[in-house]
């Protein structure tokens, strides 16, 4: 069975270590297999580094913000 995850990474938060690098290993030993990932703030960064996923055997795709909605649309 395929198993899916969906992460808001919109945020500002920057870090040494990327937490996003921390949730995709996590996700990975418990036998998930895509990952969708909204995107806002940086999202070209994002993107750029973390690809279509495949150097961590996951499929990454993304949905693109166009403007910050946080994280309830309010």
């Amino acid at each position: 069975m395929s198993k899916r995850s969906v992460i808001l990474t919109g945020g500002k938060g920057v870090g040494d270590v990327s937490i996003l690098k921390i949730i995709f290993n996590q996700l990975k030993k418990n036998d998930f297999t895509h990952i969708t990932l909204t995107v806002s703030h940086k999202a070209e960064i994002i993107q750029a580094f973390f690809g279509d996923g495949s150097k961590w055997g996951i499929t990454i795709d993304y949905s693109l913000e166009e403007k910050a909605l946080s994280t309830m649309d309010l």
